[in-house]
């Protein structure tokens, strides 16, 4: 019986593995699936729909913004009444229009994405609005401008408008000067017990 040697095969390590280009470990873009797209474009929408949102409660555009409601509240009203209506049912259409305002974001706020930085900053202002009980209040100066602006310029200063006019001015006025004057209050009180805990 013969003993064969037995033969060593042996090859470099390198030269046994299989090379792949390096095009071919990109992957390749994939279409029509949405996968790839559309979180770019969800991004960039959210960022649109949020950027304006929050402008719009920020000054001068929140400002500008309800002046604008005030304007175009006795134009529309009458549009939509035929000019035939009295003038009782002009509150009830400003009363109404207050409360689509409110509404309106509410529904925005729970039907469409946003950040995580935006939504503690209205959550801070619904506290705020909470803490603040003149803070809605402050809104109706604005509005109140713009209607009575369109009244004297378009309308009659005698009529209901114009006394819608007046209470907006008069009452978000006065809730604008409470809201400043309890916070000062508030943050002089702060100040003071910080000075407390630290003496």
């Amino acid at each position: 019986m013969t003993n064969t040697p037995l033969v060593k095969v042996s090859a470099p390590v390198h030269k046994l593995k299989m090379e792949k280009p390096a095009e071919s470990m990109i992957p390749e873009p994939q279409h029509g699936n949405g996968i790839t797209d559309s979180p770019m474009k969800t991004t960039t929408q959210a960022r649109t729909h949020e950027r304006i949102l929050v402008l719009l409660e920020q000054p001068p555009w929140s400002a500008l913004y309800r002046m604008g409601v005030g304007i175009v509240m006795v134009p529309l009203f009458s549009r939509l009444s035929g000019g035939d209506a009295s003038g009782w049912w002009f509150v009830v259409w400003f009363v109404g229009t207050l409360f689509a305002l409110r509404l309106i974001p509410a529904v925005l706020r729970k039907i469409l994405p946003f950040s995580s930085s935006t939504k503690a900053l209205w959550y801070k202002r619904r506290q705020d609005a909470k803490r603040y009980d003149s803070y809605q209040w402050t809104k109706l100066f604005w509005i109140g401008i713009g209607l009575a602006g369109y009244v004297l310029v378009w309308g009659e200063p005698s009529s209901i408008g114009g006394a819608v006019a007046i209470f907006c001015i008069v009452s978000g006025g006065l809730g604008y000067i409470f809201r400043v004057g309890r916070a000062t209050k508030m943050t002089l009180a702060e100040v003071a017990t910080r000075k407390g805990g630290c003496a």
